[in-house]
């Protein structure tokens, strides 16, 4: 489940962020495309934070139902 996640979560939401880097390290800072770039990266990594959160609470609902419908097979 966890691996499941991690997975699931750099591929949709850490990946891009970060092959966004090594352009922002390219850009002089003192210059408004960088400024630009850096609040947009700002945003995206808002929406990814709120978009994992999401995806976590879904995947430990799912787990935590599985486990009690185990549970529930071994002991009834």
């Amino acid at each position: 489940m966890v691996s499941t996640t991690y997975t699931e979560v750099s591929k949709k939401h850490l990946m891009d962020h970060v092959s966004s880097l090594g352009k922002m390290m390219a850009m002089d800072k003192d210059k408004e495309e960088f400024n630009m770039e850096l609040d947009l990266l700002r945003d995206s990594c808002d929406e990814a934070q709120k978009a994992i959160l999401r995806l976590v609470l879904k995947n430990k609902e799912k787990f935590e139902k599985e486990s009690t419908a185990r549970l529930e097979k071994l002991y009834y």
